[in-house]
């Protein structure tokens, strides 16, 4: 098993941790058990890092919150009071995937946006039937840009035609499947929780297998799908 930059940041952010710490514990003990390997960089800069090998990130709050996991897997609760240790994890993340390019926003622009294009040339089966990977490609690839730009001291030159999406074919899939069931029912939002669940599948690589207890309508797209199915791991 292969625990992520967004499994650690869900565990730390978690309501549980005041809640129900013990579940919390449990949790983070699993992972450590369990994982043969973390991936601690973020979903954007593990995608930018595929196409520039020799790009690095600072992860000093992964780190710090890793240390405070090793803390929490050593508290004995049943003898110690819970209230006097809510301080193991007392780190400021800075949730880069939601703060400060807002991507719940950006994408919601783009899919009103899509559904007046939709009222205006054509009808909801016709837009079913369409092409629209390329414009997803468009679409996270603008993303990565300006993540790039608020978030990395280089100056990286993006050259798209030359990317190699094979290792991020399910990501591209859900993503393009899972915007477009949004954009063909009115009222539906995309929330920003939503991209924790979707960027998630940028680890998962051409031979990888994924897991996950959620079952959300993005998750119903791959399993409905011959080809993509192959990527779900099932007991």
């Amino acid at each position: 098993m292969i625990a992520t930059w967004i499994n650690i940041i869900e565990l730390s952010k978690t309501p549980n941790l005041i809640d129900n710490v013990l579940l919390v514990k449990n949790a983070v003990k699993a992972l450590y058990v369990n994982h043969s390997m973390i991936i601690t960089e973020n979903p954007f800069d593990y995608i930018i890092k595929s196409h520039f090998p020799e790009y690095t990130t600072e992860n000093e709050n992964v780190k710090l919150i890793l240390t405070g996991f090793e803390k929490l897997i050593k508290i004995d609760f049943e003898n110690i009071s819970i209230n006097n240790e809510k301080n193991f994890l007392n780190v400021d993340i800075e949730d880069k995937l939601n703060n400060s390019i807002n991507l719940a926003n950006q994408a919601n622009i783009f899919i009103e946006n899509v559904r007046a294009n939709i009222k205006q040339s054509s009808n909801k089966k016709i837009h079913r039937e369409i092409d629209t990977l390329q414009l997803t490609k468009n679409f996270l690839q603008n993303i990565i840009e300006i993540y790039s730009k608020e978030h990395t001291n280089k100056q990286l030159n993006f050259d798209w035609t030359n990317f190699d999406w094979t290792n991020f074919d399910l990501l591209l899939f859900v993503i393009d499947n899972y915007f477009k069931e949004l954009e063909l029912t009115p009222n539906m939002k995309f929330d920003k929780n939503d991209w924790y669940d979707l960027l998630m599948l940028a680890y998962v690589g051409k031979y990888d297998k994924f897991w996950t207890n959620e079952k959300r309508k993005w998750y119903k797209v791959i399993e409905q799908d011959s080809k993509y199915s192959q990527y779900l791991y099932k007991k």
